[in-house]
């Protein structure tokens, strides 16, 4: 133990003795530096009575001395006493009259951890502030500052004060992982791998810099090389997190059995893992291993009750079908990406500037800009939009893959940026130099969703559109919400956050330029049978649920020589196999069930014309692929239930003139399923009825390009007028 003081005081200090009990009995006369080694080595092996005993005892001659203070504080700290910690550090350097408790780094430090501890951020703050004017070359200190300014929300200060205790100690691998983690977070991916892969240069098997490289190379559309550094995380030190990152990464690879493997290693870490549970539910859906029964899960629900962290609001659309339910985990997830992008309360909303008469500045923000269905429905919108009334811009922070979707969007709107890969702080700032007047968000809490942006509060009004079909939960950075008058019920508007916009017809748009009639698909080229109905659903996988399925399955058994026909299972996945599992298991002939690889998209949308029943998932409805079916001519037979997600094919068929194909329960929709499917007279005639329908409502853009429009100068005339967001009701002007 090292002497402190003068030669004078060293020689004081060794006269000095102290009578220490040991553990098991006894007592021994030892000098002060004896006594705090002892002190520290009961402390290392657990025994924190013994060594505070000891501590003590020099304490009560040598209140101020600054080893056995430290050692006395660490021992309060880790016990859970950080008040009785803060209080004995205060009160020394009350009594210092040279002010050399004040100016000692390490217990400065100690004081900042105890504070923090209490929940004193402030109070800690302002200590280590302090010590850094002091004492401006010491990486601890900033270290410290940094790991205090991220607890208390400040990123950007965060950042700031790991960037100077890095520059302090370039060779420090967990001052690197603390950098790129926080880095990670301001959604900077490029600069987070850069600091990690130096961190793992540094240490190889420090897990949170593996962790952070991976994340980061996941973020950067760097899957496979993300697995191999989560993989080596989970390796050397495993926490649930980290498995839950391995999930995430390959379920981005197309591996969603071992995606659901690593989210359930996470959950035996931790069963109450939000992001894991979350996650395995929905995977397990996608891979459609579920039981006979179609319950809730438990563990889900009381995380949900008790507030739990990390329930994701888009797993669980396809769980549950209440709409308060589903507006609890939005509202909990809108809190937590709040404070996980440093917000601690209200954001200011940017001051309304638009004078009346000047066309509106429109943003759109989505990931989803390239072949993919958000893309698929809004391209003939923007090239449809009347841009004498408004400026669209779209910020793209998804692929660039070339495509003519993406040129289509890219060339009809006014600006269009490529953002992807960018940190969040960039995106908001390209926003704001736009001077966007009103924000549409397309992705919600979607695949890609950038919700720290809208956090930030770029434009003055933001919105919720077209791609995640319910409340985002949260007022404070999203103001209104498209709707449509089917969507819209009771129920749903008590349960919704954000204003509505109700839209005389359906909120959702289509693109009527796609012409395939030239594509002659048959039966046999599609493996299909020559003879008997065939039933399909197109949709994605983790929408169906065994009611749902239980249901095809009489359907089937009702209609003899009909055929399921399916979109084939990612490849590789054990999903065609669990269903062909299931059909067995009620009774059918797994070979009923035809399986349709992913096709390119006029190829499938000719296919689907061979399809005499589109049958629709509950409660998570087909949106897009509901309206690809009735566009190629395929009736579509939805059930419509409580939530936004399982109305929105019903919202089509309304819109379509079909509103006969919406049944409110499952004995309704299998009864109309078999009837038409058992009378061909009444099965053309449907047929001729959806060829009918491309001219509805549906599938007229330029009325739903003028109806947004005339949303958008509602919003802003309302902003205009100092009044806060409000419902809008469309159907009022038509």
């Amino acid at each position: 133990m090292e002497r402190r003081g003068s030669e004078g005081n060293g020689k004081i200090l060794s006269a000095l003795l102290f009578k220490i009990q040991f553990p098991g009995g006894g007592e021994r006369q030892l000098d002060r530096n004896d006594a705090l080694a002892a002190a520290y080595a009961w402390f290392q092996r657990g025994d924190h009575e013994a060594s505070r005993n000891a501590c003590h005892k020099v304490l009560e001659l040598l209140p101020l001395d600054p080893e056995a203070l430290r050692l006395m504080s660490m021992i309060y700290i880790v016990a859970g006493s950080a008040a009785s910690a803060v209080d004995l550090l205060t009160d020394a350097n009350k009594a210092s009259r040279d002010g050399a408790l004040a100016n000692n780094v390490n217990l400065q430090m100690l004081l900042a951890r105890a504070l923090r501890e209490t929940g004193d951020l402030g109070g800690a703050l302002a200590v280590l502030q302090d010590c850094v004017k002091h004492h401006p070359q010491a990486a601890d200190v900033h270290t410290q500052l940094g790991v205090t300014w991220h607890l208390f929300g400040d990123l950007a200060n965060a950042c700031g004060a790991y960037q100077l205790a890095v520059r302090l100690q370039p060779d420090s691998a967990p001052l690197r992982a603390n950098l790129a983690a926080v880095l990670l977070q301001l959604g900077d991916a490029e600069q987070a791998a850069t600091q990690a892969r130096s961190a793992v240069t540094l240490a190889p098997t420090l897990g949170g810099a593996l962790k952070v490289l991976g994340c980061a190379l996941a973020q950067m559309g760097q899957a496979q090389e993300a697995e191999k550094f989560l993989q080596q995380a989970v390796a050397t030190q495993p926490d649930p997190d980290s498995w839950y990152q391995l999930g995430v990464v390959r379920d981005e690879l197309g591996l969603w059995d071992g995606a659901l493997e690593a989210h359930r290693e996470a959950l035996k870490l931790d069963p109450r893992f939000g992001p894991a549970l979350s996650e395995s539910l929905f995977m397990a859906r996608r891979l459609c291993q579920w039981a006979a029964e179609d319950t809730v899960d438990p563990t889900f629900e009381a995380l949900l009750e008790s507030g739990g962290k990390g329930l994701k609001p888009f797993s669980y659309l396809s769980q549950n079908d209440c709409p308060k339910s589903q507006q609890r985990c939005a509202q909990l997830w809108a809190g937590q990406i709040a404070q996980n992008a440093g917000l601690s309360g209200p954001v200011n909303r940017p001051a309304w500037r638009r004078p009346k008469g000047e066309r509106l500045n429109i943003g759109f923000v989505s990931s989803g800009f390239h072949r993919h269905p958000t893309a698929l429905l809004t391209a003939e919108f923007f090239e449809t939009l009347d841009q004498q009334r408004i400026r669209p811009v779209a910020f793209s922070v998804g692929p660039d893959d070339g495509s003519e979707l993406r040129q289509r969007i890219a060339s009809a709107v006014d600006n269009f940026h490529h953002l992807q890969g960018q940190s969040f702080g960039h995106i908001s700032q390209c926003i704001t130099q736009e001077q966007i007047d009103i924000l549409v968000d397309l992705r919600g809490y979607g695949g890609g969703a950038v919700t720290e942006v809208m956090v930030s509060r770029p434009a003055p009004l933001q919105v919720n559109w077209l791609a995640y079909p319910g409340t985002m939960g949260t007022a404070e950075f999203m103001d209104y919400i498209i709707l449509d008058p089917f969507i819209a019920t009771a129920e749903v508007l008590a349960h919704t956050d954000e204003a509505p916009v109700i839209l005389p017809a359906s909120y959702q748009p289509t693109d009527t330029t796609r012409a395939f009639s030239h594509l002659k698909p048959t039966r046999s080229s599609a493996k299909l049978p020559e003879q008997g109905v065939v039933f399909a659903s197109f949709n994605n996988s983790y929408k169906f649920s065994p009611r749902v399925f239980a249901t095809w399955m009489d359907i089937l058994k009702q209609v003899p020589g009909s055929v399921l026909w399916l979109l084939a299972g990612k490849a590789g996945t054990s999903t065609d196999a669990n269903l062909r599992r299931h059909a067995v298991d009620h009774g059918v002939d797994p070979n009923r069930l035809v399986m349709m690889p992913k096709l390119p998209h006029l190829q499938y949308l000719a296919h689907l014309s061979l399809a005499d029943l589109f049958l629709d998932t509950s409660p998570y409805n087909a949106h897009t692929t509901a309206s690809d079916a009735l566009w190629a001519g395929c009736p579509v037979l939805s059930w419509a239930g409580r939530s936004f997600a399982s109305r929105v094919a019903g919202s089509l068929l309304h819109s379509a003139g079909l509103a006969d194909l919406v049944v409110s329960d499952l004995d309704q929709y299998r009864q109309l399923a078999v009837n038409l499917a058992t009378d061909q007279s009444q099965l053309k005639t449907m047929k001729g009825r959806v060829r009918d329908a491309r001219n509805s409502a549906l599938f007229r853009t330029d009325q739903f390009c003028r109806d947004m429009e005339s949303g958008f100068i509602r919003m802003a005339e309302k902003a205009r007028a100092g009044q806060p967001p409000g419902t809008i009701d469309l159907r009022q002007s038509h």
